[in-house]
């Protein structure tokens, strides 16, 4: 699990957030996070990202290596609503089963998805950020749900994503 990121409302540069995009929403991100003093590089590359906007290489306790991973969707005001948070989702969901789905890789010209088939260096974590004031708790749980069991299905069904059943899947309260 990834520790709990917590910041001041000082340490926000509100120019980073410019427009109500899903870049100037990544950029927020990623700014929150480095100043939280995680070690993360982001994509410049909006939509060319094989689902992984900012990412975080780790060592865990045992040496082995991994990556923490970070999706970050912005959900216009208009439509803030768990409905528009889990439209945003399933976008990125077709795209994962998409070109995850052969064993022998992801489809030509689409290498920005090799990192969800790498099992020496594995995805271990997985938190998608979305831009959207959810009305409870429940919200951000069934969401977190809905991704868990998407990826553990991805892990059931494609032998070569085996590494993806455990991953650690968090959809944190945000903004």
């Amino acid at each position: 699990m990834l520790p709990r990121l917590e910041f001041t409302q000082e340490q926000v540069d509100p120019t980073r957030w410019g427009s109500s995009s899903d870049h100037g929403f990544q950029n927020l991100v990623r700014d929150l996070l480095r100043s939280a003093g995680r070690e993360v590089h982001g994509f410049e590359a909006a939509g060319n990202d094989g689902g992984i906007d900012i990412f975080e290489r780790l060592l865990d306790m045992d040496g082995r290596l991994g990556l923490a991973v970070w999706e970050c969707k912005y959900v216009s005001t208009s439509k803030n609503t768990l409905g528009a948070a889990r439209g945003r989702w399933l976008e990125t969901q077709r795209n994962l089963e998409k070109n995850l789905s052969a064993a022998t890789g992801p489809p030509s010209g689409q290498r920005q998805y090799r990192p969800w088939y790498d099992y020496h260096e594995p995805v271990r974590a997985y938190e998608i950020w979305f831009g959207a004031r959810l009305k409870n708790l429940d919200h951000f749980k069934a969401l977190e749900l809905h991704i868990r069991d998407f990826f553990r299905g991805l892990a059931d069904q494609h032998e070569h994503l085996a590494h993806l059943a455990n991953l650690d899947v968090t959809v944190p309260i945000s903004m």
